[in-house]
């Protein structure tokens, strides 16, 4: 949500504030939880999912985004990774996406200390 965010509109920030994503087994599209067991405790309503699905919100942010999803956690993180990244890229959006095989949901963390995976990239992103 913070790339669908109209910087420059609506805070009078420059809209390229954020020089790159990393989004770890995002939920990018909400549609699916109102029918869900987590429905009772999320309470959505259409709206909230229309506003609050980041596949439905236009990119204002020109930043490079990488999408990650674990390779041991469920079909529908890795679908709606491929969702979000085709929707980025038809807006022009560098996006790389990857699923990491031995993975799951918290062993991707891992990636965030010293040598791991994710340390380069978010070095990339400043220099």
């Amino acid at each position: 949500m913070l790339l669908a965010t109209d910087w420059e509109g609506e805070y009078g920030l420059p809209n390229d504030l954020i020089r790159g994503a990393l989004s770890i087994s995002g939920l990018y599209d909400l549609a699916p939880f109102p029918w869900s067991w987590l429905q009772p405790k999320l309470q959505l309503t259409g709206r909230d999912v229309i506003d609050y699905s980041p596949v439905l919100q236009l990119c204002h942010v020109p930043a490079e985004v990488r999408l990650v999803a674990g390779g041991k956690e469920s079909s529908e993180f890795a679908r709606q990774m491929q969702d979000y990244a085709e929707h980025l890229s038809g807006q022009g959006i560098g996006v790389e996406s990857a699923v990491l095989e031995g993975d799951d949901h918290f062993s991707l963390l891992d990636h965030y200390r010293p040598g791991g995976r994710f340390v380069e990239g978010i070095t990339a992103f400043h220099s």
